[in-house]
């Protein structure tokens, strides 16, 4: 199945109200990156939909897990990552 990013996007809002977890999508070639609204107002978000996603994680992410975040992101750019795992800060 091939879904656009805006389609992704509209699931994860059909979905947010009804889940436990916080459901994202990031369109590594577009560096376009879309949080659930759930999830923007949990970790104090100024939005849920940026760009620079590597460094937007900074504000939201650990800071012992950023930089094996960073690296995870970056191998995923390349195609190469095979899981990509990281805590987020309580706002």
């Amino acid at each position: 199945m091939n879904y656009t990013f805006e389609k992704l996007r509209d699931i994860i809002e059909c979905f947010d109200p009804c889940m436990d977890n916080y459901l994202y999508v990031y369109d590594i070639i577009q560096d376009l990156y879309f949080i659930s609204e759930r999830a923007q107002k949990r970790f104090a978000l100024s939005s849920n939909c940026f760009t620079n996603a590597v460094e937007e994680h900074r504000k939201f992410v650990y800071s012992e897990d950023y930089d094996a975040l960073k690296v995870e992101l970056e191998e995923a750019a390349r195609g190469t990552a095979a899981a990509i795992q990281y805590r987020i800060n309580d706002a």
